[in-house]
């Protein structure tokens, strides 16, 4: 079962959970290239759509289907390029009005819980923004959860949002997790990197108690004041590439790069080995830390077919 973790402050959000999904009877990766997490950029906003409680829709990877909702064409997953030219978003509301209509006229979506959260930006401001949408069996009907994360935050608070009722399961982590970050850093430790190493820890704590939890995480920061969003990935004891694949190049570590969707694009999920990843959109800087770049910038794409189920 996915665990999603969130955490918005006025200038830095972070989105931890177990990206991969595993079979329920072994824990082995079902695929490699699966991704809970989009990355969106739209004229007014930086937002990280995610989701959690159904894997696929008739045979496409939920997150391809997501993806296709968000930009409004079929993605093909089976194709080699990860990159494409498609139509994404124009903002905030269009965004959200694209995943609820997509909702309820798809009747093969039901118990799902998507999540929006991140920027929008009004007037020149940067607000802290939280959407839970969920879709509960074979109905239309749609619940919103809507915080008022502003609220929260714009006087040097933050606020903190587990996914499927998890912080109800484990009230005693989470309560932990608070009052850490209400400590704030020790001396010498950025607040960003505090604020991260506290959302990772959280997570791991709770895989400790919960096999259904996957075993390799994916870190999102965004931080505003370096307009930088930086995505790294650990396993549950700590730091490690990416799970192995089997083929060419499989003995050179790997870095995973997500979803990434703009105004005009879409970055399917792929594996680089070799090296990071980094680009620019729209001012902001996308870095994927990955292995250290081998010399020359010798690289190779692994991109295999998306598995049906």
């Amino acid at each position: 079962m996915t665990l999603i973790c969130d955490f918005l402050s006025m200038g830095l959000h972070i989105s931890v959970s177990d990206r991969l999904v595993t079979y329920g009877d072994t824990g082995g990766v079902f695929e490699d290239k699966f991704n809970k997490t989009i990355l969106c950029f739209t004229e007014d906003s930086i937002l990280v759509v995610s989701f959690t409680g159904q894997a696929h829709v008739g045979g496409l990877p939920f997150d391809s289907w997501i993806a296709s909702q968000l930009v409004n064409a079929k993605i093909d997953s089976r194709a080699v390029n990860a990159f494409g030219v498609y139509s994404g978003p124009r903002n905030c509301r269009t965004l959200v009005s694209r995943i609820v209509r997509s909702l309820r006229s798809e009747f093969l979506v039901n118990n799902v819980e998507i999540r929006i959260s991140g920027y929008i930006f009004v007037r020149g401001m940067a607000l802290p923004y939280f959407l839970r949408i969920k879709k509960i069996g074979l109905l239309k009907n749609i619940i919103f959860g809507k915080m008022d994360t502003w609220s929260l935050c714009r006087k040097g608070g933050f606020f903190i949002s587990l996914s499927s009722g998890w912080a109800h399961v484990e009230r005693r982590i989470v309560r932990n997790a608070i009052v850490k970050l209400q400590s704030g850093p020790p001396e010498g430790v950025s607040f960003e990197q505090f604020s991260v190493d506290v959302m990772v820890n959280m997570l791991r704590e709770f895989a400790q108690k919960h096999d259904s939890i996957g075993g390799e995480l994916m870190v999102l920061k965004n931080s505003l004041r370096d307009q930088k969003v930086e995505i790294s990935y650990q396993n549950i004891n700590g730091f490690s590439p990416i799970s192995e694949l089997n083929g060419l190049f499989s003995d050179i570590p790997a870095t995973f790069i997500p979803w990434i969707i703009t105004l005009s694009s879409c970055h399917q999920p792929s594996i680089l080995r070799g090296g990071g990843f980094r680009a620019r959109v729209y001012g902001f800087l996308i870095e994927v830390i990955g292995p250290a770049f081998l010399e020359k910038g010798i690289f190779a794409w692994s991109e295999m077919p998306r598995r049906r189920p």
